[in-house]
This record gives C-alpha cells, sequence and structure tokens, in this order.
C-alpha cells in the first residue's frame, strides 16, 4: 500500500519528484547553516533580533552559495555518473568532471567578492584571509560533501528498488509455478477418474449414471471452490469423499474403505486445494486397481490446534511391490505426477511447516502428513452446502 513516505522517496510523478529533491535540498541548506553558525558564533556573540548573528549570516551564506552546489550535484549525479561514467566513457568523464568543478568555481568567486565579504563585514566578522582560496574552499569542500551524500542516497535506492523488484519477480514465478502443477492435477485427476467411469460403461452397470452424477459434482467443485488459494477443509474432504464413493462404484465388493474424520471443525481451518486428493488417488491406483483379491484403504484426519493429521493405509498387492516402491519413494519419484505434485506444492505453499513421511511397509503404504493450516476466513454464510455427508460414518 502506498503511503505518504513511500511516494515521497520512491514515486517517479513529477509533483513528487519536486517534492522529494526540495526536502533534500532544504535539510542540507539548514544542515550546512548549523554546522557552519557553531563554528562562527564562539568568534562573535553580537545578536540580532534576539538571534545570534552567526546563524543569520550562515543561512545566508549557504543560500547565496546554493547555486554552485546544485550545479556540483546535478551535473555528476545525473549526467556525468549516469551517462558516463558507469557507461565506461572515462575521459569525457573526467573532462566533465573538471568542467564541473570549474564552473562552480567560477561562480563562488563573484560571489565570494559581492556578497558574502560584504554580509561578513556588516554583521561584525573578519572577512576571509584569501578570497579566492575561500571561493575555491566553499564550492568544492561543500559541493562534494552534499554530492557524496547524494550518491549514497542514489545507491541505497536503487538498491532497495533491485530488491524490490527480485522479490515480485521471485513472487511470479512462485505463483506461475504453483499454478502451473494445479493445472497438472486437474487432467491427471480426469484421467484417473474417467478411467472408472469407463470401466463402469464397458460392464454396463447401473451405477454408470450415478458415476457421472458424481464426476460432474467434483468437477464443479473443482472448477469453482478450488479456484481460490484456499479452501476450507471440509471442501476438500468432501471432494475426496465423493471421489471414493465413486470408485466403490466401480470396484464394488472388491474394496473396503474406512473413513473418520475426527473430532474438529473442519469450516475452522483452509488448506490448498486438492492437495490431499492425490494421495487418495494413487491409494486406489496402485492398491486397488493392481489387486485381483479384496483390497482395503483406511483414511483419518484430525485437527489439533490447526494442524492438520492426515493419515492414509492402504494394502499392496504383492506382484506390484516395486511399483509402489517407485511411486511413492520419499527421495526420487519417476513416476506419479500426482504425488510429485504434492511434494512441490508443499515445498512452496508451507515450507517448514509440513512433514511427509511414506512408509513402504511389507504389505501396506502408509502416509501421513502432518500440515500446519491457516484458519479460515471463511464466514458462516459462506460455507460449502453443496454435499451434506456425516463425517463421522464409515464407508463400506
Amino acid at each position: 500500500m502506498e503511503t505518504f513516505f513511500t511516494n515521497l522517496v520512491f514515486s517517479n510523478a513529477r509533483s513528487w519528484r519536486a517534492a522529494r529533491h526540495l526536502c533534500f535540498w532544504l535539510w542540507w541548506w539548514f544542515f550546512l547553516s548549523w554546522l557552519y553558525a557553531v563554528k562562527l558564533a564562539s568568534e562573535n556573540p553580537r545578536t540580532l533580533w534576539g538571534v545570534n548573528t552567526a546563524y543569520i549570516l550562515s543561512l545566508t551564506e549557504s543560500l547565496v552559495f546554493l547555486p554552485c552546489h546544485l550545479l556540483i550535484t546535478y551535473s555528476l549525479l545525473y549526467v556525468l555518473i549516469l551517462g558516463y561514467f558507469l557507461q565506461k566513457r572515462y575521459i569525457a568523464f573526467a573532462l566533465g568532471f573538471l568542467a564541473t568543478y570549474t564552473a562552480a568555481v567560477l561562480i563562488s568567486l563573484p560571489i565570494t567578492h559581492y556578497v558574502a565579504i560584504p554580509l561578513r563585514t556588516a554583521f561584525g566578522f573578519a572577512p576571509p584571509w584569501n578570497s579566492t582560496f575561500a571561493a575555491f574552499s566553499t564550492a568544492v569542500k561543500g559541493g562534494s560533501s552534499i554530492l557524496g551524500f547524494a550518491i549514497g542516497i542514489k545507491l541505497l535506492k536503487l538498491w532497495y528498488e533491485k530488491q524490490r523488484d527480485n522479490q515480485i519477480l521471485v513472487q511470479k514465478n512462485l505463483e506461475a509455478e504453483l499454478s502451473s502443477l494445479k493445472a497438472q492435477i486437474h487432467p491427471h485427476f480426469l484421467f484417473n477418474t474417467l478411467n472408472s467411469v469407463y470401466a463402469l460403461t464397458l460392464q454396463a452397470s447401473p451405477d454408470a449414471p450415478e458415476a457421472v452424477l458424481r464426476l460432474s459434482a467434483m468437477l464443479r467443485t473443482m472448477l469453482y471452490d478450488c479456484a481460490a488459494e484456499r479452501i476450507p477443509l471440509r471442501t476438500e474432504l468432501e471432494l475426496i469423499r465423493n471421489y471414493i464413493e465413486l470408485e466403490c462404484l466401480r470396484f464394488g465388493d472388491r474394496v473396503d474403505v474406512s473413513l473418520a474424520w475426527n473430532n474438529a471443525d473442519y469450516e475452522a481451518v483452509a488448506i490448498a486445494p486438492l492437495l490431499l486428493l492425490p494421495f487418495v488417488e494413487n491409494a486406489f491406483k496402485h492398491g486397488v486397481s493392481a489387486s485381483n483379491d479384496t483390497a482395503w484403504i483406511s483414511l483419518e484426519t484430525s485437527i489439533k490446534s490447526n494442524v492438520l493429521t492426515f493419515r492414509l493405509m492402504n494394502s499392496k498387492p504383492e506382484p506390484c511391490n516395486e511399483i509402489f516402491h517407485q511411486e511413492y519413494a520419499p527421495s526420487t519419484i519417476p513416476s506419479g505426477l500426482g504425488l510429485q505434485n504434492v511434494r512441490k506444492r508443499l515445498d512452496l505453499l508451507y515450507p517448514e511447516k509440513y512433514t511427509l513421511s511414506i512408509n513402504d511397509e511389507s504389505e501396506t503404504f502408509v502416509v501421513v502428513l502432518n500440515a500446519q493450516l491457516e484458519t479460515s476466513s471463511l464466514f458462516p454464510s459462506q460455507k460449502n452446502t453443496l454435499y451434506h455427508h456425516n463425517f463421522e460414518e464409515g464407508l463400506v
């Protein structure tokens, strides 16, 4: 959000640039006047209108020599340094440098002879022992001090802007990567789910229309509810439940599923959409589809202090051990687009806020995810009402 300070320091609007430069020169005018006056005040205690004449003289002299300092600062900073030095045109820079300081001294000489010395005499201060040296010193020393400070501010500002631009670029790249990963989930999900519907149609199953309706409801949720960066955890779990019920229509008695949504208001916390579904997809793909015998899946979730515990277990057919190992391997995943995307999304969305454990046991695979979730910002009137499952009952 833009504030007065950020506008004053960083805005490129003409009015803000003028205000920024005006504040800079006013500060230097008062600072140099005070610095010079502290030394003069000890030489002459005279006052005018209740103010030590050293301060009045110092303010006046700093103001009349300001054109010299303006010439040095703007010529070197905005013309010679940016236009020649940074472009590696060093000879042109050196010539311009000498010309600028020569011009500043030439301007300072008449100011010293016709303004500064008469003012000092009028206020009762001794004139400089050498007016030419005084003109040279005032122009070069004062102008160089201001120039150095201005260069420091400019470099600090450029560094800050570069850091800010880098942060914006990193954020945009992060958002693009997340969008890409999320976009890959949809075709992956459709591929697996359409296989289930296709299997039912091949069998001329009476459950095929029900499967199409459930797929339609899931797609509606994915298109509308899952478009946000975060969704209520309940919406994600309802999506998983509908997917499980769809798969149960396909496999019938070949699969035994147990669900337990434990002790929590799942509307109170939010999660990145489609983060948990790939685990369940892979449990069906490699634990049920690959088995000729009855397979089983057990899914349990709980919330405590906004920490989600997601525990998924599924049976593993013996002939498919190697397939399972490749799909779930913690460090290298040559296959399994869904799980690979989940790992990347967890790293990007929940850095140092999650643990993922995938255990390849003799007869089962166990996936345990613990993640620190955010509090949901949805109001009660905005709660998802697409599905009305009893979250406490099991599903067989």
